[in-house]
């Protein structure tokens, strides 16, 4: 049997303020990309729109499960925050994002730590940690490629006026 919009605002609030963080549960599209949840025949979905486009859309029957991925998404945000104030210089910005990610699911629950250490294990698996970039991933690709590309296309140029 699937609880009320109501029930879940108010595990989701306790939940948040072990974090730290005040948290509003919202049950009709937002705007600006935070997650809704919707209730429909005893299934909770796990909904992401922005500026009226559904983004994406996950559903389960199990409250814990939406509340695992509704708090993720307020850790991954806390953890980005402190990441960026306390960025190293010449490191992969995400080991201490993930390192902050963990202890912070912590304070909700040891088993939720370890799922979050595992779904963090199955994305280094395929993307490694790379400090040879500095750790600004975000950036793009790496500036001194578009430089080289960059000065390629425009010596071809040059080349094709010299003719």
């Amino acid at each position: 049997m699937s609880v009320s919009i109501q029930q879940l605002r108010t595990e989701y609030k306790r939940l948040c303020r072990l974090l730290g963080t005040e948290g509003v549960l919202h049950a009709v599209p937002q705007a600006f990309g935070d997650p809704h949840v919707e209730i429909v025949c005893g299934k909770y979905h796990y909904v992401v729109s922005e500026r009226g486009s559904e983004c994406e859309r996950k559903s389960t029957t199990d409250e814990g499960e939406l509340l695992y991925w509704l708090i993720s998404g307020v850790v991954h945000e806390k953890a980005g925050n402190f990441e960026l104030k306390h960025r190293v210089k010449g490191r992969d910005f995400r080991r201490i994002l993930f390192a902050k990610e963990i202890e912070l699911m912590r304070r909700i629950s040891d088993e939720w730590a370890e799922r979050m250490a595992d779904d963090i294990q199955k994305i280094l698996a395929v993307h490694p940690y790379n400090d040879r970039l500095g750790g600004y991933l975000r950036r793009g690709p790496h500036k001194s490629i578009k430089a080289r590309i960059g000065a390629e296309r425009f010596k071809s140029r040059l080349r094709r006026v010299d003719r």
